[in-house]
């Protein structure tokens, strides 16, 4: 087998190894597998050819296409942490591999070269729970894991939303909110979080940037960068939560459904244990109902209270995936 640095690939390679792949996306809610297939190889392409990613290819002695690493330099997280960083994005490889685990170290290791020549300090990587090899061949290749993350889904398909009354007030946000939903994330993502998630659990990324990167993100999604909407919670006239929206992780006309997601919520630790999270969830719930088929949303495995209260409101467990993190050293 032949191992190489920025090979070229096309589309129809793509999809023949993704045949045999079985951690597609989506692929917990009965979705077509065909369209599973050809959303995750364009979604792959497209970063490769707008130069968005590299790729890593491992291919058959007569040129078929094996398996494929792709990694990408990230630039936001770059200059928030002010060090160079990356991460992994695929790590895809046929099962007719011998020695799987080896090869896909071998592949990964190649990566590694290759964002280590560019000067890259850090590296990330999102791996299914289920895609074990992957996870043997990240540990012998220096990765350690930072947490495990579970992805909750209500399908309006099959479900209805569960009866639940409101314990505050609740609106979509506005622009004059920033200066309060900043406060808010500097509060519950700093000591008084519920459960540490990987950037706080990494010990090579700076505390008190790991606090920022949450006002950043509220900051961004606000001001709609990353967010489509923000449900805010208030008692009292004062707001003491959010949790940001997007509508769309993926449309019907790619994988058969409109997936959406809750993505980042918030309580101020003098409102919690009162129902504002419940009642924001349930919020973001009606807001998506009349968009998407289905809406997601994901916390670290051992922040049990959110599972629970999504549990409440007719959420069912879908799906997990693990955060490893490896720091590349100056030769």
């Amino acid at each position: 087998m032949k191992f190489k640095a920025n090979n070229s690939i096309s589309q129809e390679e793509i999809r023949n190894l993704l045949r045999d792949y079985k951690f597609l996306p989506f692929r917990e809610y009965g979705l077509d597998k065909e369209k599973l297939e050809n959303f995750t190889a364009n979604q792959i392409i497209c970063r490769v050819k707008q130069k968005k990613a590299e790729t890593v290819t491992v291919r058959e002695d007569d040129g078929e296409l094996l398996g494929l690493v792709t990694y990408s330099r990230l630039e936001w997280d770059s200059t928030h942490f002010g060090m160079p960083m990356a991460a992994i994005l695929d790590i895809i490889m046929s099962e007719k591999v011998p020695n799987l685990r080896e090869s896909k170290k071998r592949a990964i290791t190649l990566a590694l070269s290759e964002l280590k020549e560019k000067g890259i300090k850090h590296v990330s990587t999102k791996v299914d729970i289920y895609d074990i090899t992957t996870v043997h061949a990240l540990e012998m290749s220096g990765f350690r894991l930072m947490d495990t993350t579970v992805i909750y889904a209500f399908d309006f398909r099959r479900s209805q939303i569960s009866e639940f009354e409101d314990q505050c007030t609740l609106r979509l946000a506005k622009s004059k909110d920033e200066d309060a939903l900043l406060r808010i994330a500097a509060t519950s993502f700093s000591r008084t979080r519920i459960s540490d998630d990987r950037f706080h659990a990494d010990p090579d990324l700076p505390e008190e940037k790991s606090d920022a990167l949450y006002v950043e993100w509220i900051r961004n999604s606000i001001r709609g960068k990353i967010a489509d909407a923000i449900v805010v919670a208030e008692l009292d006239g004062k707001p003491v939560g959010f949790t940001t929206i997007e509508n769309f992780r993926a449309r019907a006309d790619e994988v058969g459904a409109n997936i959406g997601a809750l993505i980042l919520s918030a309580v101020l630790p003098e409102a919690r244990g009162r129902g504002v999270y419940t009642s924001m969830i349930r919020k973001g719930l009606e807001y998506l109902r009349p968009k998407v088929d289905i809406a997601e949303l994901g916390t670290q495995i051992t922040n049990f209270a959110v599972q629970k209260a999504w549990s409440t409101l007719g959420f069912k467990l879908a799906y997990g995936t693990y955060a490893f993190h490896r720091k590349l050293q100056n030769n």
